[in-house]
């Protein structure tokens, strides 16, 4: 008897963790400051770090690139990308310094834009400029310069920073989102050299308030078709 309450307590609680465990297994749509980068070396090796503002599901994918935003709203091309996947679910806070394939940062200046989606229809989560004195370009005129991202607001979902080689966001790492999103947003938060790669924020970041959590999309099920009431049927009179 004991054997069977136990087995029926663990049917129970699998039932009630399924769509939590359902939930971090799909892949995450992300949007605008979903994530914040908050850290990059241009001087070689070339590394940054971003972190994850709300929880994200296994094979959530980003794709990074130094490539510019051109004000007729593309990009300009001609540099490089790179898609970074989650492994596992991981929770919001988690720092997360990527590997780098394809992508070469300049020391004279360049950008970091996050998106999801395909180059040519992207949606922008982020992106990191230290081109210039802490200010976006009017356009992406060549391999250095970039306009701000379509969707993105300067300061909350982008960073510009004045031209360095090596810098680390060193501010606050424990509040709200759109707390942090405005501090890491604030270039007097951040700090770097020219001649010494910098160590990324390591985290977790600590972040309160409600978060977001994957949910799966419910799958469709039929209707079910009504079943015809069946008619009475006449009871036969007795036949003398």
């Amino acid at each position: 008897m004991k054997k069977i309450a136990f087995m029926v307590a663990i049917g129970l609680l699998l039932a009630l963790l399924q769509p939590m465990l359902t939930a971090q297994a799909v892949p995450t749509a992300l949007t605008a400051g979903d994530i914040a980068i908050v850290g990059a070396n241009f001087d070689n090796p070339d590394a940054f770090a971003f972190v994850l503002l709300r929880d994200v599901g296994a094979g959530t994918s980003i794709s990074f690139t130094d490539n510019g935003w051109r004000k007729t709203h593309h990009f300009r091309g001609g540099e490089g990308s790179f898609t970074w996947t989650a492994l596992s679910a991981l929770a919001a806070g988690t720092v997360v310094q990527p590997t780098l394939s394809g992508v070469a940062f300049s020391t004279s200046g360049d950008q970091i834009l996050a998106y999801q989606g395909t180059d040519s229809n992207p949606t922008f989560l982020y992106a990191f400029n230290n081109n210039g004195s802490a200010s976006w370009d009017n356009d992406a005129t060549n391999s250095n310069t970039s306009a701000l991202p379509d969707g993105l607001v300067a300061g909350l979902s982008a960073v510009a920073i004045s031209e360095i080689d090596n810098a680390r966001y060193s501010g606050p790492t424990s509040g709200t989102r759109s707390a942090l999103l405005a501090a890491i947003g604030d270039p007097a938060n951040w700090s770097g050299s020219n001649s010494t790669r910098q160590p990324m924020p390591a985290g977790p970041f600590s972040i309160s308030g409600s978060n977001p959590t994957n949910t799966p999309t419910p799958t469709n099920t039929p209707t079910p078709t009504n079943t015809p009431t069946p008619t009475n049927t006449p009871t036969p009179t007795n036949t003398p």
